[in-house]
């Protein structure tokens, strides 16, 4: 690969060296107990205990969860639920195959493109002896309250920690590139959902969603996934590529004649933070601190209808119909050029428009 400036002169070539020939073998083993405690006709609890062992982290892990649920009135009209429990992450067999890979070499150039000012410099995939699980310790708090026989409200916050997940550092001073297992992240949701019942068995739904996603930023499948990302820069801790603080989603059933089932889904949300990049793909100040594509919404529709099919003296049931994607054709892009040195820096690209999916399903009864 190579790294270009704007006035078309070589800045980095970044090749790999070596065979890249991969081989790692992995065992699992996992258990769980559960058990519900009812204390009374008011609360209950749900506990529960898993075992992990995989064979390349080596490690008897074990995650106790507790769950409850509550019914402060004796109506019943208000239940609050909540949990926290300890979960493992496996420990995928291209990081235990992480020295394996092919050595990044990497040769910077002057301005003139040609003469060499550094490298090539072969960068060795380096690894820690001892790998562990990656591990989140999440938590929720949830209240639901029936309004009327055909109203439902819901509150709910739920907060999740990220902690020793894979993350790539590169280090020029040792010419390596480190797989760490120290990343973290954080993630905070509070949702609020109104619930109406309008027909029976359809419902509709109206979702508000205030979140924070903040984490490392050299997550280990950006560079070493099915999708690589040659270019590695040092490591950040900031806002993920996926945060999106405010979203509102409304959507339901609407049942019509001749068995056809109307669902529309309406999706609004802010735009997700990009970068900002010098000509030598250098970040330009904090990473996802660039701005914000444009506000995401999308109006989508399922069409579906009801069939009774014959066959070979049995009989089907089955469901066809058709999904249109964005009706609106709202410019929702997914691409920016965000490198400063180009002539269209700031401008979106690749919105997709109005689409067309047809679907069939059935099942025998």
């Amino acid at each position: 690969m190579r790294v270009v400036r704007e006035n078309g002169t070589t800045y980095q070539l970044i090749e790999y060296a070596g065979g890249g020939n991969l081989a790692r073998r992995q065992n699992e083993y996992s258990g769980f107990v559960q058990d519900k405690w009812s204390v009374n006709g008011r609360l209950t609890f749900d506990l529960g205990l898993r075992y992990d062992r995989d064979q390349i982290g080596g490690q008897n892990n074990f995650a106790p969860r507790i769950g409850f649920a509550f019914l402060p009135t004796a109506s019943g009209r208000t239940v609050v639920r909540g949990g926290v429990g300890l979960f493992y992450d496996k420990i995928p067999l291209n990081i235990g195959a992480f020295e394996q890979y092919p050595t990044q070499r990497v040769t910077t150039f002057a301005p003139n493109g040609v003469t060499v000012v550094d490298g090539p410099r072969l960068f060795r995939n380096t690894a820690p002896n001892n790998l562990k699980n990656p591990y989140s310790l999440a938590w929720n708090l949830q209240a639901d309250h029936q309004v009327t026989e055909r109203l439902l409200l819901r509150v709910g916050y739920e907060e999740r920690q990220t902690h020793r997940d894979f993350i790539i550092e590169p280090d020029s001073r040792q010419n390596v590139l480190l797989l760490q297992n120290t990343g973290r992240s954080l993630y905070r949701e509070f949702q609020a959902v109104a619930r109406f019942r309008f027909q029976e068995g359809r419902n509709i739904f109206l979702s508000y969603v205030r979140s924070q996603a903040r984490g490392d930023l050299n997550d280990y499948n950006t560079y070493f996934g099915n999708l690589r990302h040659p270019v590695i820069r040092p490591n950040e801790y900031g806002r993920q590529p996926f945060d999106a603080p405010n979203r509102l989603l409304f959507w339901g059933e609407f049942a019509l004649p001749y068995d056809i089932v109307l669902t529309p889904v309406v999706d609004w949300h802010n735009g997700f933070p990009f970068s900002l990049l010098s000509e030598q793909q250098d970040f330009v100040g904090s990473r996802n601190g660039g701005g914000r594509f444009p506000q995401l919404f999308t109006l989508d529709v399922l069409v579906m209808k009801g069939l009774k099919i014959p066959f070979r003296g049995k009989k089907y049931k089955g469901r066809a119909g058709f999904t249109i994607f964005n009706i609106t054709n709202h410019w929702n892009p997914r691409d920016v050029q965000n490198n400063l040195a180009s002539p269209q820096f700031g401008t979106f690209y690749n919105s997709m428009g109005t689409s067309l999916r047809f679907k069939f399903e059935f099942v025998k009864y």
